[in-house]
């Protein structure tokens, strides 16, 4: 999607954001709702987007409901990946990576962790009751990886 002004760009931005809490809130777990509302939104035809979301469920829960790595970042650097990635062998870097630092970076600094254990004991669990943190958290990311992809391409 071809973004034509900052007025516009803030208008994707948000409803990315909005997007991924509402795929949150409708079931999806963090990784497969980060990755789903950024992919549709910046990249894939809706249903193409929608058939890729089983990529993302393992990352559910902190890699599988070990509590590891937030799904909100894996997620995210999996969207990011297949947006802005090599696409052969041969490819040069595409700056994949640093785009997917910059947004590690961005997240740890809002959330102050990437474990989602770390987090879920940041939260605490009145805080935390219905996951309403990690639905905030992965609203937050969405909206943090669509505006370092746009940035990139900027």
């Amino acid at each position: 999607m071809a973004v034509v002004n900052q007025q516009e760009q803030e208008l994707l931005v948000m409803a990315i954001r909005q997007r991924a809490d509402a795929l949150y809130e409708g079931g999806l777990c963090c990784s497969e709702a980060v990755f789903l509302a950024v992919v549709e939104s910046l990249g894939e035809e809706p249903d193409r987007a929608r058939n890729l979301v089983p990529l993302a469920s393992g990352f559910c829960g902190g890699m599988g409901n070990r509590n590891a790595t937030c799904g909100v970042y894996t997620g995210g650097a999996m969207a990011a990946g297949l947006l802005v990635g090599k696409t052969t062998p041969q490819d040069k870097e595409k700056s994949t990576r640093n785009l997917t630092a910059r947004f590690q970076e961005r997240l740890l600094a809002e959330a102050g962790a990437l474990r989602c254990q770390d987090l879920l004991d940041k939260f605490g669990p009145i805080r935390n009751i219905g996951k309403r943190m990690c639905r905030r958290l992965t609203a937050q990311g969405a909206e943090i990886l669509a505006r370092t992809i746009l940035e990139s391409k900027a």
